[in-house]
């Protein structure tokens, strides 16, 4: 596996000494994540348009942009794959007007002619429930391990785009399977606390959550909340909740507060919440959260391999994160790159809900998972 990497701005876009180098190097695949702003200007699809027919073209839009040297917002990383012994295949679907478990189903499907071991999904925020996308996807493919995560905005109209070779989408989602000798290193870090009695799931539906215990999950959350409640739904990013069996034990998936609704006196999470017996309230401090990212990386870090080929490691950390870690988010990064090495290559973005499969031990990986609050990461190496 050889990479080569690319930084662009707004600014230097249009410059061809950035881009030759990536034509030249004829990748087999080229990750992009970048802001939305360089996404949309009309000179990035021409620049996009000069890869050979040979390159697939698979990213999206971030509100936040991670690399080797930390973490950037208005920027774009480019990050071109080329592989000895693996192949990819890729596909995309449309979510438009489409139930989020039978899109990720009929994804999935697309890929059955030759399963993939691994898949990379990208798909758009405002259009898709992320645990039922993952679940349609792994129905389709039980055998294949998922990675990725859901882009979007964090301003007005809030909506992600995806990139698909040439095509640049609001509506569609995006996914490259790789088989052959890629191996790829997991990890998932969450560093919340849960502090609150658990409450019982009384009535939910999908994404929306109505009561706990009987009493109306808005009202119950905003008492916890105190003064943050008149923050709503921005002040439910420091205060998600963990979803628990019915032993009251964490399954290991938080979800975000995405939005409330006053008149149903409900709370609209960013994912399922509705066939989990118990809730309990979590906060986190950002120590916290740095050192359940070390932990992770340092157990990944000893099943590294041996290897004279490039290695790349790929970071979907949640927007939520950012906003809670502010100025100390690189710390995310140097906790990969000072486990990994810095010679190896990174790249990756801050989403709005990140696939991973779920590490029981440094030595195992679960089925994949839909997350909010954490941080996921991939080694990639041949």
């Amino acid at each position: 596996m050889q990479v080569q990497q690319v930084l662009i701005t707004p600014s230097t876009l249009q410059d061809a000494s950035l881009w030759s180098p990536l034509y030249a190097f004829s990748p087999d695949l080229l990750l992009v994540f970048a802001n939305r702003t360089i996404l949309q200007d009309p000179s990035f699809l021409d620049y996009i348009n000069r890869f050979s027919r040979h390159t697939t073209i698979v990213g999206g839009s971030s509100v936040g942009e991670i690399y080797k040297e930390g973490c950037t917002e208005n920027h774009g990383i480019l990050t071109a794959i080329k592989f000895e012994r693996s192949q990819i295949t890729s596909h995309t679907i449309s979510l438009e007007n489409q139930d989020s478990f039978e899109a990720g189903k009929q994804l999935g499907l697309a890929f059955q002619a030759q399963p993939p071991s691994h898949l990379f999904l990208l798909a758009p925020d405002h259009l898709t429930n992320g645990e039922a996308f993952v679940f349609g996807v792994q129905t389709a493919l039980p055998n294949t391990t998922l990675m990725g995560g859901l882009v979007g905005d964090v301003v007005a109209p809030r909506i992600g785009l995806t990139l698909f070779n040439n095509q640049i989408s609001q509506t569609n989602a995006v996914a490259v399977g790789f088989s052959g000798d890629l191996k790829v290193l997991y990890g998932a870090a969450g560093g919340w606390s849960r502090f609150g009695p658990a409450r019982k799931v009384t009535s939910a539906d999908a994404r929306y959550l109505y009561t706990l215990n009987g009493e109306g999950a808005l009202s119950l959350y905003k008492r916890y909340l105190g003064t943050y409640a008149a923050e709503l739904p921005f002040s439910g990013l420091f205060f998600p909740l963990s979803l628990l069996n019915d032993q009251h034990e964490e399954v290991g998936i938080i979800r975000s507060v995405s939005d409330v609704d006053e008149e149903k006196d409900a709370i609209i999470m960013a994912g399922t919440v509705a066939g989990y017996s118990h809730v309990q309230m979590m906060c986190a401090s950002t120590d916290a959260l740095v050192t359940a990212i070390e932990h992770t990386c340092h157990q990944m870090a000893e099943e590294m391999p041996n290897t004279s080929s490039d290695c790349l490691g790929l970071m979907i950390s949640c927007i939520g994160r950012k906003i809670v870690m502010g100025g100390r988010t690189e710390e995310e990064v140097e906790a990969m790159t000072n486990a990994f090495g810095q010679s190896h290559y990174y790249c990756g973005m801050h989403a709005f809900g990140e696939i991973s499969p779920m590490r029981l031990d440094a030595k195992t990986a679960d089925h994949s998972l839909f997350y909010n609050q954490t941080a996921t990461i991939a080694f990639l190496h041949e």
